[in-house]
């Protein structure tokens, strides 16, 4: 049995010349052909698996690989690489020691005593501080700690370099090759190993140099992010401020982990920064500074956002306005006692409620606006005027709901 296609047979060539050519069997190669090299695009399919590409400059022949760059027949040229520098890292929770390890890969033909100065940067030094850096193997490898925030959520960059000390690297050097090498004649075109150069031929120059490497970065993703507990701080914070006047505020969080927390206020002559007249900014901290100036009346509206989205409204009056008429929630219009009158202020409302002798069905029920006596308890027991008020005609209750705000005349 035969057939037309025989793909390791050269009808060209003799059975001789074809067993003398070298072979290349599809099984010795597994990775990408020859980049210089491409028998596929221009010859017949036969030449993938005859005359196996070798780069048509030759080879150094050693155990490392400098680039070889022939300048002329006889003068060689071996160029080597300065190596590479690699970093990674194994993510960390919040306020744990993260390790970033580096390595400095193929540092060939350095000089006696050479070692690597490591250095790290971070762009967040408070919230990733770097506490450690500790090298070995003659300081081509390191070890950098960094200690994460407990209490911050956002991408801290480490950027890490190494530079040579105490030494330098063969960057390049020249060779004359000889036409002969004792008694031998030397090939014409004939390329030495790195290591015969090295203990036979005297090189013609050679420069050296000193190697900065950077090493790149790595992004440590900081995730501290609770702002469930974030609430205004009533108890620090000013009420009121007057007009050319600053006054301090604060929020509480209960779990520490709210931040960073943007602040933000709107209204007539209030910002946050005396010198630089903004409305918003960004803390760490819990507190911030409220500026009004000659123009400030009403109320400063303030909001402060948590890292995730929470957010406070709180209200601080200036010194300078007025109340505005009331806005009815309800009225049952059977008047108040006089004795159960709520009227409180709380940021920029003030609130008023009163209990009264109601009908069961008042609409006013469950819309007071500021602390009444428990009204369920008056009736019965019931004393004094209370008394007067009773089933079939009613039960005592909220009577008027209403609330005004403190604004700019």
């Amino acid at each position: 049995m035969s057939s037309r296609r025989r793909p390791y047979l050269n009808l060209k060539q003799s059975i001789t010349e074809l067993f003398k050519t070298p072979a290349h069997w599809l099984k010795e190669q597994t990775g990408k052909w020859s980049i210089f090299e491409k028998p596929y695009l221009d010859q017949e399919y036969r030449q993938m698996h005859l005359n196996w590409s070798w780069p048509r400059w030759g080879g150094s022949g050693g155990s490392v690989p400098p680039h070889v760059w022939p300048e002329k027949s006889r003068k060689h040229t071996f160029i080597f690489s300065e190596g590479d520098c690699s970093i990674w890292s194994f993510g960390g929770d919040c306020g744990e020691i993260v390790t970033i390890s580096g390595w400095i890969w193929d540092p060939y033909f350095t000089t006696g005593g050479t070692t690597w100065d490591w250095k790290a940067v971070s762009s967040h030094p408070e919230e990733a501080k770097i506490i450690s850096i500790e090298s070995s193997l003659f300081g081509i490898s390191v070890d950098i700690e960094v200690q994460l925030s407990d209490t911050w959520t956002g991408t801290a960059v480490i950027s890490v370099s190494a530079t040579m000390i105490g030494g330098t690297m063969l960057k390049e050097i020249a060779y004359e090759i000889p036409s002969h090498f004792g008694k031998v004649r030397l090939t014409p075109g004939w390329i030495p190993n790195i290591k015969f150069a090295f203990a036979n031929l005297l090189p013609l120059y050679e420069k050296r140099a000193t190697i900065i490497h950077n090493c790149g970065t790595v992004d440590i993703e900081i995730a501290c992010c609770d702002d469930s507990g974030m609430a205004w701080d009533s108890v620090t914070s000013a009420e009121t401020v007057a007009r050319e006047a600053s006054a301090g505020i604060a929020i509480t969080d209960s779990t520490g982990m709210g931040g960073p927390y943007t602040w933000a206020v709107s209204g007539t002559g209030f910002w946050f920064d005396a010198g630089y007249s903004i409305t918003s900014e960004e803390t760490i901290g819990l507190g911030n500074t409220l500026y009004a100036d000659a123009t400030a009346c009403g109320s400063a509206t303030i909001t402060v956002t948590g890292c995730n989205g929470t957010v406070v409204t709180a209200y601080v009056r200036c010194t300078t306005g007025v109340w505005s008429a009331y806005t009815i929630i309800c009225d049952a219009g059977r008047g108040c006692f006089g004795a159960y009158i709520c009227q409180v202020i709380e940021g920029n409302r003030e609130n008023y409620s009163c209990l009264d002798c109601v009908p069961y069905d008042c609409p006013c029920e469950g819309t007071q606006v500021c602390d009444l006596p428990d009204y369920a308890t008056c009736w019965p027991p019931c004393s004094g005027d209370i008394c007067t008020c009773g089933p079939p005609d009613g039960w005592v209750g909220v009577g008027v709901s209403k609330f005004r705000l403190w604004e700019c005349a």
